[in-house]
């Protein structure tokens, strides 16, 4: 038995929600709207059905650059499939528990990959193109309770990320992700033995803080070792700290490095 707390075989799931990614590759298009969309993908290296939910994402990065529109997608690597074969570089045990919190607010016994996530209230499997299209187009129907102000600062290996106090009603939490583009690894052990795998958007550092009475907020996050600043970016999303629904969010170009 796998150990994965309760990672439920939802093989039948899984391969129909492949199947209509692989038969219905037509571009995405997103209507922009006055909403933003943040779509968190829970995903590893070791898992035989994240390529089609990896791909999901790609493909969804591509039509927001295409589009102009706010969605915002990041993946985050989970560590828990790391002793069956292969153990993902891109993974961390913090974004396992963060996908835990999610199955916590959701009232879930079991966690999965390829898992989806938008706006921290809808989840459904990774690769269900369908699902994916119509959560993000729910988000970016509404306008957002926050808009966010952020600057970044990249000097000396580090990310400093400085975000002004959001204007929300309810209680808080600031979360700042970096993440990188443009990866791909050769798989040469476990079930993508064989396999290149491209990924988009991986989040390579995550930070939190809750929002108190502070009116600005600093981050230092980690620029990844041989990365080029071009491939990294920052994702800044606010989150009601009660129901994990995302209140606000905005993305950051990387700067130049600071002499």
């Amino acid at each position: 038995m796998r150990k994965v707390f309760a990672l439920v075989a939802v093989t039948l799931l899984i391969a129909g929600a492949t199947m209509a990614w692989q038969t219905n590759n037509s571009d995405l298009n997103f209507s922009p709207g006055p909403g933003v969309a943040v779509v968190e993908l829970f995903t590893s290296e070791g898992c035989s059905s994240c390529p089609p939910a990896e791909a999901a994402l790609n493909d969804i990065v591509a039509a927001a650059d295409r589009t102009n529109a706010r969605v915002f997608a990041l993946a985050f690597h989970v560590d828990y499939w790391n002793g069956l074969g292969w153990p993902d570089p891109f993974s961390d045990k913090a974004y396992s528990h963060r996908q835990r919190e999610y199955a916590t607010h959701f009232e879930s016994t079991r966690i999965y990959t390829p898992q989806m996530i938008v706006n921290g209230s809808t989840e459904f499997v990774g690769s269900s193109r369908m699902k994916a299209r119509a959560a993000i187009a729910d988000a970016l129907a509404t306008k957002p309770e926050a808009e966010i102000e952020a600057t970044a600062r990249h000097t000396a290996g580090r990310v400093m990320v400085s975000v002004q106090r959001p204007a929300t009603k309810t209680t808080a939490l600031i979360n700042v992700a970096l993440v990188q583009r443009g990866l791909t690894t050769e798989v040469p052990r476990g079930e993508n033995a064989g396999r290149t795998l491209h990924h988009e958007n991986v989040a390579r550092d995550f930070k939190t803080q809750k929002v108190s009475d502070d009116e600005e907020y600093h981050f230092d996050l980690a620029f990844p070792d041989g990365a080029k600043p071009a491939d990294v970016s920052l994702i800044v999303y606010v989150q009601d700290k009660e129901t994990w629904s995302i209140v606000g969010a905005k993305q950051l170009s990387l700067p130049t490095t600071d002499k």
